[in-house]
């Protein structure tokens, strides 16, 4: 199926890109022509429409081989820098007398880059959809899933598409919402630094630890040089890496979920809606596209659609809890374009200090039965659920139904408050991630207890118990959260 060729631009014209003037129809894959950009005398930009291909569709077979672009609009300090000595400037118009500057040297770059990759088209958001259309937008992110899962592969560039940067330079890549589904769902991934180099994406985060060592060769003396290279175009932070590696390298649907959940609460935007909008497809659910909605809305949407793999569960013990939320942990302030914080005692701090990155449950035993179509009446779930045996103030204990005992004391006597345990599911250790080790953990549990309105609650930090201890016991029904007077009641399911 051949697309409609519906924009043509040439560098040597010195114009702004544009969707003003042309024929277009909403919510078409639209992607650019490689082949024209290489032209070393005058590149040219033409923008092709698929209309009647529905990338939907899993049986679709006529989809052109085409590569997505990856990156953060807001420009690293050395994509800035790059951009400027090219000097080869192209506004995209995005309507209201608004306009995002990249450059033709990075289209030309990303170019290069799809067609190494036997690519004959690729697509960039910036020129693919329509930025001043409503209606094309609401479509294009229904299904940008789709897009990047029927593409041949993604190409990273980190610092922004004005320019490929090396990965030695930092960027904002990370952070962004977007960008955790676009590196995720295609099938390759690639990094494009400087010199249009490609590295494996899950190669080049695996060696931001212990850097690389690069041989240099002098092509007149044939002189090898070895020099140090390090990745620092991810960042520092260790939850946002380890989440983005959790989602691509997770040994099981639970814990590549538990790393896209844990990016909601890490990552940011400029529309708190996209929060959930740029990783439902990574949980498989699609939730219509309303920015009328509330952040809260949708997240409580997407955590009932995905309770029968509940790995909301899995964000962070540290995180706070609201009873209104169950078991979802409460949200962080969003600050758009911003590092999400919580108020901690009238101080703001980020996120990632409560967001777990050294520990995954890989198996959940729990059983959330709450209502897909309930909001704010808690979570109902089926567990095993414990009673804690406080002896003295300072020891508390469960016992088995074989009437065995283990004291938390011999974890951390600090973290028991409650008056029960809730057993969560089997949990792993996150070892070396560019070794993929996990060492098993055991089950782990949390503590609930009822608050002085009758509200059972989330408290404290979770815990590891002996795995005899879930072998065979009984299972209960209880509501936490919601309104007051919840019982905890015998399973009948």
């Amino acid at each position: 199926m051949p697309g409609y060729p519906i924009q043509l631009i040439k560098e040597r014209d010195n114009k702004d890109w544009s969707y003003a003037s042309i024929h277009w129809e909403p919510g078409w894959l639209r992607l650019i022509t490689v082949s024209d950009l290489l032209k070393e005398d005058n590149p040219t930009l033409i923008l092709s429409e698929w209309r009647g291909l529905d990338i939907t569709n899993p049986g679709q077979s006529h989809v052109p081989k085409y590569a997505t672009i990856s990156h953060s609009w807001a420009a690293s300090d050395e994509v800035q820098r790059l951009s400027e000595i090219a000097d080869r400037p192209l506004r995209i118009d995005l309507g209201n007398n608004k306009y995002h500057t990249i450059s033709w040297e990075g289209l030309v770059q990303a170019a290069k880059a799809a067609r190494h990759l036997g690519c004959v088209f690729f697509w960039l958001d910036l020129t693919c959809v329509h930025q001043d259309s409503s209606d094309d937008k609401k479509l294009q992110i229904q299904h940008m899933g789709h897009v990047y899962q029927k593409s041949a592969a993604v190409i990273v560039m980190p610092g922004g598409v004005a320019s490929a940067q090396a990965a030695g330079y930092s960027a904002p890549w990370i952070t962004r919402a977007w960008t955790l589904q676009e590196a995720t769902l295609s099938p390759s991934n690639v990094h494009v630094d400087d010199e249009l180099a490609l590295s494996k994406l899950q190669n080049l985060l695996s060696c931001r630890r212990r850097g690389l060592q690069i041989t240099k060769v002098n092509k007149s003396t044939k002189e090898k040089t070895r020099v140090p290279f390090i990745v620092r175009c991810f960042g520092t932070d260790e939850s946002l890496i380890t989440s983005l590696e959790g989602v691509l390298r997770g040994r099981t649907d639970e814990m590549k979920r538990s790393a896209a959940w844990r990016s909601i609460y890490l990552r940011t935007s400029t529309k708190p809606q996209d929060m959930v909008f740029s990783v439902m497809h990574l949980l498989g659910v699609t939730i219509k596209v309303d920015y009328n909605r509330t952040r809260e809305d949708l997240i409580l949407e997407l955590a009932r659609r995905t309770r029968a793999l509940p790995s909301w569960l899995d964000i962070g013990e540290d995180i706070p809890f609201d009873a209104k939320f169950g078991l979802v942990p409460a949200l962080p302030i969003f600050h758009p374009n911003d590092t999400p914080s919580y108020d901690i005692d009238s101080e703001l701090v980020p996120a990632n200090r409560y967001t777990e990155s050294g520990t995954y449950i890989e198996e959940y035993d729990i059983k959330i039965q709450t209502s897909p179509t309930s909001t704010f009446d808690g979570d109902l779930i089926c567990a095993k659920i414990f009673p804690i045996t406080f002896q003295n103030a300072s020891r508390a204990s469960i016992t088995s139904d074989s009437g065995e005992k283990f004291s938390f004391g011999d974890v951390d006597q600090k973290a028991v408050t409650g008056s029960h345990v809730v057993v969560l599911g089997e949990a792993q250790v996150y070892g070396l991630a560019h070794l993929g080790l996990f060492q098993y953990g055991g089950p782990q549990v949390i503590f609930v207890g009822r608050s002085e309105r009758g509200i059972w609650e989330r408290h404290g930090k979770r815990a590891i118990i002996p795995k005899e201890f879930v072998d065979n016991p009984r299972r209960w029904h209880l509501t936490i959260g919601g309104k007051p007077g919840s019982d905890i009641k015998p399973c009948d399911c």
